[in-house]
């Protein structure tokens, strides 16, 4: 019998012995490591769920002016324009970069919209 151990940076396979021991392969691990993303790539990813999330957000109910949350969400969608491009590990709906009630309003949206968004991803 064989199992599999992944290389960590690569995510190759070796096939061992079902008696083989992980800590006997340095840098493998018997999980299958998640693949490293590009910059440019993790770059893509955001400028589209940002792009996902104000197109998502231009026919929310919020945007008709006389809303309670009209300015609410006119200030996410500015901050979704403005946010920083150039950090490729900026995570939308955390940190403090967001208040509670646009992460509440992003966590909506990707729920409802979930499929579509990731379709996108790279």
């Amino acid at each position: 019998m064989v199992k599999d151990f992944f290389n960590i940076e690569t995510g190759q396979s070796i096939s061992v012995e079902d008696n083989a021991v992980l800590s006997d392969f340095p840098g493998y691990t018997d999980v299958v490591p998640p693949l490293s993303k590009t910059t440019e790539q993790l770059r893509a990813d955001f400028r589209h769920l940002r792009d996902s999330l104000l197109y998502y957000t231009d026919t929310d109910n919020a945007m008709a002016s006389d809303h309670p949350d009209n300015a609410a969400l006119l200030t996410f969608r500015q901050k979704l324009r403005d946010a920083p491009q150039d950090i490729p590990s900026f995570e939308l709906g955390s940190g403090s970069y967001f208040t509670e009630w646009e992460t509440g309003k992003f966590q909506e949206i990707f729920s409802a919209h979930a499929g579509t968004i990731r379709a996108g991803f790279s």
